[in-house]
């Protein structure tokens, strides 16, 4: 089920990123193969084992950090997922400002397909649109973002 809320900050689509269709049974802190599939449009259990380790998730920074490994990897092997390459934006802390947080995120990447690393979440954003089960807390910091471009053949 998709539905959109809009907010006067931003609009989120609210979805569980195809884990509704998946044949499997996968934990409800998926956050990670979500954020994949909708922002490359690969299917949700393809993305799922993609960042599997061990047989379970590593989607927050409570449960390790092998999906910050996985894009990672990509990004500094120079390889692809499904065709995609992915590029890291940093947003570090400076001091007497305010730190990113996916509104502002919204506002100033507003094209483009990206996964943003929040505070213990990830979530997939396509041309300024936050894609993800629940709205985003205002406050919750974005530490970084992998931006998603797209091999051409």
């Amino acid at each position: 089920m998709t539905a959109l809320r809009v907010t006067d900050q931003m609009v989120v689509c609210i979805t569980d990123g195809g884990r509704s269709l998946s044949q499997r049974r996968w934990p409800r802190n998926d956050c990670g193969p979500r954020a994949l599939a909708l922002a490359t449009g690969v299917s949700y259990d393809e993305c799922a084992e993609a960042l599997t380790e061990d047989g379970g998730f590593a989607c927050t920074r409570r449960g390790g950090t092998y999906m910050e490994q996985f894009f990672h990897a990509l990004h500094w092997n120079e390889t692809t997922f499904h065709g995609w390459r992915f590029e890291w934006i940093s947003f570090p802390a400076t001091a007497g400002m305010r730190r990113m947080n996916a509104y502002k995120f919204c506002d100033e990447y507003n094209s483009g397909r990206y996964i943003l690393n929040m505070a213990r979440h990830v979530v997939a954003v396509v041309d300024g649109v936050i894609y993800d089960t629940f709205h985003p807390r205002p406050d919750a910091c974005v530490y970084g973002a992998w931006k998603l471009i797209k091999e051409e053949l």
